[in-house]
């Protein structure tokens, strides 16, 4: 999946460093809602699946007491046998596994009591993925089983018991996303709108992205909830 990610599809042209615009975002986050939740060296379970780069970044850090790591699909069918922990991070993991509601059934049952459990994902919702739908180079499973709506990750975790802190979606190359398929000929319903976006120069399309981020509207999305 990862050779197929740089060699067939735009990846190359859309991100720099792997590390630099997603891992290292993602760690500042998570340290950042820690710390403000007041918790102390808390233990981490990371859901994903192995091996994952993430965990050594997670794991050079002073910020986390333990860092452990668990198949995503493995905890979705058999729960969690280890000691329960303060924070479990699940980074794309709704969107490969199978059964995503056994997935976050079994998170809370492994987090203790005002855990706090960190999600990020596609959205069907977002600006991209309205436009291009399965025209999407980057929509295939099985990397991406799921694509659910804001409203549907909001259901999931809310009837998995979790109360939501935070809502947000950061993303930052739905804009780019759409205009690298449309300058390499993906047929797309593109509006009047949308062409005169795609055709803009940089400051415009900046500001339209930033748009996007503000209202709920990009097809990333980061949720925070506690137990």
């Amino acid at each position: 999946l990862s050779r197929y990610r740089h060699d067939r599809t735009f990846h190359k042209s859309l991100s720099q460093s792997r590390l630099e615009n997603v891992y290292e975002p993602k760690k500042r986050w998570i340290e950042n809602t820690l710390l403000l939740q007041g918790m102390q060296k808390p233990h981490v379970l990371e859901v994903t699946t192995p091996p994952s780069s993430f965990t050594a970044l997670l794991k050079d850090e002073k910020t986390f007491g333990e860092v452990l790591l668990v198949p995503e699909m493995e905890l979705a069918s058999g729960g969690w046998k280890g000691k329960n922990v303060d924070a479990a991070i699940l980074l794309e993991s709704l969107d490969r596994v199978s059964h995503p509601d056994l997935l976050l059934k079994n998170v809370y049952e492994s987090l203790n009591k005002g855990g706090i459990v960190f999600v990020t994902a596609l959205v069907s919702s977002g600006f991209d993925m309205t436009i291009l739908g399965r025209e999407n180079a980057y929509l295939y499973p099985p990397d991406r089983a799921n694509c659910f709506s804001l409203d549907g990750l909001h259901g999931m975790l809310s009837k998995a018991g979790f109360k939501l802190l935070e809502v947000s979606t950061p993303g930052v190359l739905d804009v780019d996303v759409v205009a690298t398929h449309f300058n390499h000929g993906v047929l797309a319903p593109l509006s009047t709108f949308e062409k005169n976006v795609m055709e803009a120069g940089s400051e415009i399309k900046m500001a339209f992205q930033k748009f996007l981020q503000q209202s709920n509207m990009s097809s990333f999305a980061r949720l925070v909830a506690v137990k």
